[in-house]
């Protein structure tokens, strides 16, 4: 017999070698083969694994099995499969360790039965041979011809030697059987086996599917089976199940059929209900197996980390009821009634088939002990397989629906209750007695009240109160702004009289008003905001007043100031100020809504605004200068409308004369676009501060010939400008094919393109086309090499007119920012360098110490995009086998010792490859062929997952793309841009980092004391106290009562961390602020910050409201995950999911509707009509995570049509049109809401009305995750606490550039 050595074997491993055993069992005792398997043997210092040693009658066989598929083919030391590289020949590995062993039995060949005759015949020692044995289907004709190739064999000829006294003959040169006594080395059986076990373990690591077994997690009961987690070389993460039917001689038939049902009932669900697919753990394995043996590995995936088994959840779940527990246990029960609808019965729920994350999204797990009517098991093996014991459902008879039933509500209970899944645990369920609502819960599934987990999920529903939602807000949120002080010392007071008693609503409507004041008196340096001087809350005669002193605006309304007779510089300075105290105020969160020449205020003497009535709130009523242009306008966009029409009339006289053609186009640009009208006016405002820098406007002479009206039908002559966006004009340099460099300007308008030309260093520029475009192309803005802040005014060549402008070929040739573009081209066209270092005179350019703050920002936002590296395949794109990627393939090229294009990434990276082809215009292009597996790749050799272009050959370039690095990039020069252009919320934020700032410190009139600080001292266990030391406590006052922007550091271990969490619980508790913002510049800080400041507010028993913003869930910590902003949403869609029969079926109720109609139509509506469509919506063209692809839909469509038969008497035959089709199912639908109507007598108002119902909660489900519903934006607006990374908090759905904190923390670490 040959034993295992190894407890974490392979089931192919095993059924080798079991396989082996029974043909060796069926030989004569004295004639059985003895051997080992899989272990390892030290010999001196050196470790040998072997795959098997066998001892035979006539010699010693060292075996290396082989386990490929395909061709293969060698060198002289190496094997090659299908061209892929095998490794070092299995025949010499097993010639070595062969040799090892023949030596070690040298040594004791005097212990042998025949010592005497080896010492006359040193040839009598038994031979140890070497084999290698395919396991595989593979092919190795080719290497007939080279050395010992006899030696390899197919399993199947393996097991044929082992009844063959002689077998060694195959192998025997001289082909002369041995003697008898030369075929007796079972006498020396003990001896060899000492050898061998000296110094034996057993093999360690082992791999099945690319994964590594880590520890046990569960044994079952009867030992059919033990679980293990794994962990791929990617860092993926699985657990793996390994069947051993061996133990319970299982037969072949009921080995497959177990095998196959878990397999064919996740298939099914597939099809059914993909929905519900995404919510099970998928076994690699979907294809139903021909063949199970003895042994069977099954390898299922985990999707995340995140997710445990119920089981681990149980051991640190602490007794109790709570809100997030019913949660859970309401996601459970869901799950589950999902199941139930497709007729399925789990079997075996346990707390090791229910996997839980911190947002209690729930996945199911083990399905071979599945009811499926589709599919048949033996009862008999059916109840040998759940992991609890099934006797207790002995005595009744029970359908397996409400046998899950039973069991979901125990491991409900279970968590109630904080407890460990056992024997008693399971009786004490059983012996529950009425004690509350969900105890009678409960108590009946265990008695087995319920049909199936719809009727349970009904019960818990309809029993469950509603959640604890405080309504009631109290007046103690006005406590910080009650005042002590006598108001006789002021005057133009405002007095109002508080409701007695405030409503909520009275609370807050105050708390609004009075904190609008706060954040209007702290941006007292705006001119445009009326003096401010005081305000709050005071009690009087047992009443609260609210009052203001807010002083009067002495400057004329804009309709009583003569403007006409302004200058134009005037007027533009006057617009300029207009423009960007809206902004600010817009900025600040605030619309003003009553814009008009009566509510701005006008001091001719300084040309500056201010806004009359800021401190009330924006009226719901429209305003006198309105829109009428947009549809239901929001107040922002009134307020940036009447603007522009006030500022129209303001230019009337300006914009006749053709030298202000800019500024009409300018006002034609805004009153005529198409979408997103009024949302902004930043582009304008940019044109106006165009006007008049010492850079001249330079004007382009188009040439008639060269005209192109690119994607509009207008003329030339009614194209005048090219217009800067948002202060940038785009500019890009390429080489022409067999031509000069060519060089194109992108504009608001149009584009325009020269020819460059250099020759005898005369460089020139050569008009080549103006064509006009409605937007700016996106790739052309990214791939843009400088950028110039001017307008382009275009002039027909025909025109009488000429302007005396610069012409814009003369403007670039000498513009700086030009030709250092134009130098960096040509360096990196004439160069095999893949970076170009800076030359010593721009390193004397870029001296810290000789350039402003705001120079060098704006030279690192203009130059810190690095050129995108390159590699060129040296040999044709090769498809790889992969269980966990499709389209998997192979990219080889010539690898660098030193600065490798990968060295630029980090294996965590998302990194895109890209390939680079040129055009007939000689243009670069780019296209997407897939995502690089950065685990996997190394030097020399890119993998690639997901492959859209799989037929590249040798030659082919391609350009890698990080990308996160590309949106971090695109996000901060726009965050730069808005500093520098002085568009951030506290005013001049720039000047606070010059190095001889003269910006002003603000004070703030904070009621502080050092008192306060004890608040936050801490005991420890020993007794000991830890408290702010005397620098933190001088830090915290210096912050709290000055700014507005305080720089904090320290080494290290100095308390940072600590600090800012006492400090942002100091700003909650006893500031009573309404929001801060945490960002830094990795996740790992923003976790660690934002961690340490909830277990602050945690110790204090006091809640904090959270949102973490991240693009990913994993780079989120555990401990934050249920702050996610995607955990928070995803929450919310399953609590609508979860409940949406419930609210329909109430909501219908008070609508007076049939109840038994409502539920039909819901079971047809929501279940298989809504389900269609939303399906549908996600068909890709592969399939994939959150995609299913054509052939999986239709195969859905063809299970919903066919239950819909099963009700309705439907003709589909001859409608002509596709199942699979939109008209298909509008018909379908039309008939079925007809039929059912009729069937219930319901007339057609009511039957709209409850269709429009079960749309309406559709909606609800579907519109969170929406991007027009902006829930993230929403999420940043209402949270105490936002954080993030700093390029995650500016992701455009938070829109952050839009969100008002009170406190900014930024953490460099």
């Amino acid at each position: 017999m040959i034993k295992i050595n190894a407890s974490n074997l392979s089931a192919q491993q095993k059924n080798l070698i079991s396989k082996l055993n029974i043909e060796i069992q069926k030989q004569p005792k004295t004639k059985q083969w003895q051997g080992f398997s899989f272990f390892t043997h030290s010999l001196g210092n050196q470790k040998q694994e072997y795959d098997l040693v066998v001892l035979t009658n006539a010699n010693i066989l060292c075996v290396e099995f082989c386990n490929v598929n395909g061709r293969i083919t060698s060198d002289q030391y190496t094997w090659w499969v299908d061209n892929e590289r095998l490794g070092p020949s299995p025949l010499t590995i097993g010639g070595k360790k062969a040799r090892k062993l023949t030596t070690e039995i040298e040594a004791i060949k005097h212990q042998l039965h025949n010592a005497d005759q080896l010492v006359k015949n040193p040839h009598f020692l038994p031979k140890v041979l070497n084999l290698v044995v395919m396991t595989g289907k593979a092919d190795w004709s080719a290497l007939n011809g080279i050395p010992f190739v006899d030696r390899i064999l197919s399993f199947e000829d393996f097991c044929q030697l082992i009844p063959n006294e002689d077998f060694y003959l195959h192998f025997s040169k001289s082909k002369k059987t041995l003697p008898i006594n030369a075929k007796q080395l079972n006498r020396d059986f003990d001896v060899l086996t000492k050898i061998l076990t000296h110094n034996m373990e057993p093999i360690t690591s082992q791999s099945i599917d690319g994964y590594e077994l880590g520890s046990l997690l569960i044994m079952h009961s009867r030992k059919l089976y033990k679980v293990y987690s794994a962990e791929s070389m990617g860092n993926d993460n699985a657990v793996i199940k390994q069947w051993d039917f061996f133990s319970h001689t299982v037969t072949d038939k009921n080995r497959k059929a177990i095998i196959n049902n878990g397999i064919n009932t996740v298939n099914s669900i597939k099809i059914k209900n993909p929905q519900l697919y995404e919510k099970c753990l998928i076994s690699l394995e979907t294809n139903p197996q021909d063949n199970v043996d003895q042994y069977y590995d099954e390898v299922i995936e985990l999707p995340d980390t995140n997710h445990i088994t119920l089981k681990s959840y149980l051991e640190t779940c602490p007794q109790g009821l709570t809100t997030k527990k019913l949660d859970l246990i309401q996601s459970m029960i869901y799950v589950v009634s999902e199941l139930h609808k497709l007729g399925i019965a789990h079997g075996d729920l346990n707390s090791f088939s229910i996997w839980v994350d911190s947002t209690n999204k729930i996945k199911l797990s083990q399905f071979t002990s599945a009811f499926n009517p589709d599919f048949k098991v033996d009862n008999a093996v059916r109840t040998i397989l759940p992991l609890l014991n099934q006797n207790i459902f002995d005595e009744y008879s029970l359908t397996p629906y409400t046998k899950d039933v039973f069991w979901i509500a125990c491991l409900a209970w279970h968590i109630i209750e904080g407890l460990k899944v056992t024997p008693h645990s399971i009786s004490a369920f059983k012996a529950l007695n009425h004690s509350d609502w969900l105890t009678d819960l409960f108590s009946q599934a265990a008695n087995f009240a319920y049909t199936d987990a719809s009727d349970f999920l009904a019960a818990f529903l309809n029993s469950r109160p509603p959640s604890d939602i405080e309504y009631q807000v109290s007046p103690e949120i006005l406590s910080s702004y009650i005042r002590n002080e006598s108001l006789e010392q002021y005057s133009n007071i405002v007095f109002e009289t508080l409701p007695n008693p405030l409503s909520s609503y009275d609370c807050l409507y105050y708390k609004a008003k009075l904190d609008k004041l706060d954040i209007l008196k702290n941006q007292g340096v705006r001119s445009y905001i009326p003096e401010i001087t005081a305000f709050g809350i005071i009690n009087q005669d047992n009443q609260k007043i609210f009052f203001s002193v807010i002083q009067p605006i002495a400057t004329p309304t804009w309709n009583d100031c003569d403007l006409e007779s302004l200058c134009f510089e005037d007027k533009k300075q006057l617009a300029l100020s207009l423009i960007e105290a809206l902004q600010h105020y817009h900025h600040l969160q605030f619309s003003y809504g009553q814009l008009s020449e009566e509510t701005v205020h006008v001091d001719l003497a300084d040309l500056t605004i201010k806004l009359s009535n800021v401190h009330d709130p924006e009226p719901a009523h429209q305003g006198p200068l309105d829109p009428s242009d947009v549809e239901m306008p929001t107040v922002q966009q009134r307020d940036n409308y009447a603007v522009l029409q006030m500022l129209n009339v303001l230019f009337r006289e300006e914009c006749e004369y053709e030298d202000f053609d800019w500024l009409r186009e300018a006002f034609l640009l805004e009153f005529e676009q198409k979408q997103g009208k009024y949302l902004d006016l930043s582009r304008f405002l940019d044109t106006l501060l165009a006007e008049g820098q010492e850079e001249q406007v330079p004007t382009l002479i188009a040439i008639r010939s060269g005209w192109s009206n690119g994607d509009d039908d207008s003329s030339p002559n009614n194209f005048n400008y090219i217009l800067p966006d948002n202060g940038k004009i785009y500019g890009h340099i390429k080489q022409q094919s067999g031509r000069d460099l060519e060089v194109e300007l992108w504009g608001v308008g149009g584009k325009v393109s020269f020819f460059y030309t250099d020759y005898q260093q005369n460089p020139g520029l050569t008009p080549r086309y103006v064509q006009q475009k409605s937007f700016i192309n996106k790739k052309f803005i990214d791939s843009s090499v400088f950028e110039l802040n001017i307008r382009i005014k275009v002039e027909d060549e025909r025109g009488f007119y000429r302007s005396t402008l610069p012409w814009l070929s003369n403007f670039l040739i000498r513009n700086d920012d030009f030709n250092h573009a134009l130098q960096e081209f040509k360096t990196q066209e004439n160069s095999s360098k893949e970076y170009v270092e800076f030359s010593e005179e721009a390193v004397d350019i870029l001296d810290s110490n000789e350039m402003s703050t705001k120079a060098l920002w704006r030279l690192i936002k203009d130059t810190e995009e690095e050129a995108l590296p390159i590699v060129e395949l040296n040999d044709v794109l090769k498809p790889i086998r992969s269980n966990h990627y499709i389209n998997y393939y192979k990219a080889n090229y010539d690898p660098v010792e030193s600065n490798d294009v990968l060295d630029r990434f980090q294996k965590k990276d998302k990194v895109k490859a890209l390939l680079v082809t040129e055009n007939r215009d000689g243009e670069f292009e780019t296209k997407p062929v897939g995502e690089v597996d950065m685990v996997k790749s190394t030097r020399g050799a890119l993998y690639i997952k997901n492959c859209k272009l799989t037929r590249l050959n040798e030659g082919s370039r391609l350009t890698l793309q990080n990308v996160a690095e590309q949106s971090s990039n695109r996000k901060r020069k726009i965050a730069i841009d808005n500093i520098l252009k002085n568009r951030s919320v506290i005013p001049n934020l720039i000047e606070y980092f010059e190095k001889n700032s003269s910006a002003e410190v603000a004070k703030y009139d904070v009621d502080f004391c050092d008192q306060q600080l004890d608040y936050y001292n801490l005991t420890t266990r020993e007794g000991k106290t830890i408290a702010l030391n005397a620098t933190q406590r001088q830090a915290f006052e210096q912050i709290i009562t000055s700014g507005p922007v305080n720089v904090l550091q320290g080494p290290p271990g100095t308390g940072k961390t600590e600090f800012i969490s006492a400090f942002v619980h100091y700003l909650f508790h006893h500031r009573l602020v309404k929001n801060i913002l945490v960002v830094s510049q990795s996740h790992e800080a923003v976790n660690t910050t934002v961690e340490r400041i909830r277990q602050r507010f945690t110790g204090h028993k006091q809640d904090v409201s959270i949102v973490r913003i991240s693009n990913k869930a994993e780079l989120v910590s555990k401990d934050l995950l249920d702050t996610y902003s995607g955990s928070i949403i995803e929450s919310q869609q399953a609590f609508f999911q979860e409940t949406l029969v419930h609210r329909i079926l109430t909501l219908g109720s008070h609508l007076k509707l049939n109840e038994d109609y409502l539920t039909d139509l819901i079971r047809v509506k929501v279940e298989i009509f809504e389900k269609v469509k939303q399906t549908r919506s996600k068909i890709g063209d592969e399939e994939g995570a959150g995609t299913i692809s054509p052939a999986a839909f239709k195969q859905f469509v063809l299970y919903q049509l066919e239950s819909l038969h099963k009700i309705y008497e439907l003709d589909t035959d001859d409608l002509g049109l596709d199942i699979t089709s939109e008209a298909f199912w509008d018909v379908i639908e039309n008939a079925v809401m007809n039929a059912l109507a009729e069937e219930y007598a319901v007339d057609p108002e009511n039957s709209a009305k409850a269709q429009a119902l079960i749309r309406l909660a559709k909606d609800c489900e579907t519109l969170i995750d929406a991007p027009y519903a902006h829930y993230e934006r929403f999420l940043a607006q209402t949270r105490q606490i936002v954080c993030g990374t700093c390029v995650g908090i500016a992701n455009n759905s938070v829109d952050i550039s839009n969100q008002v904190y009170l406190f900014v923390f930024l953490e460099f670490m």
